[in-house]
């Protein structure tokens, strides 16, 4: 799990990163080109305190 928090001045919004995310403009990997990710990101937008959000 990561989470992000976005301040007011932030030079992109959570929906962008989450799309960015969805659709990547080179693949994705794990540290290494040979470590690949098995399966697509599914980023979620959820709204709380981390406590909360956690539960």
């Amino acid at each position: 799990m990561i989470a992000v928090s976005a301040t007011p001045d932030a030079p992109y919004t959570l929906a962008q990163l989450q799309a960015a995310l969805q659709h990547p403009v080179f693949p994705l990997y794990l540290g290494r080109k040979s470590h690949p990710l098995a399966l697509p990101l599914a980023p979620q937008l959820l709204e709380g305190s981390a406590a909360d959000v956690l539960r």
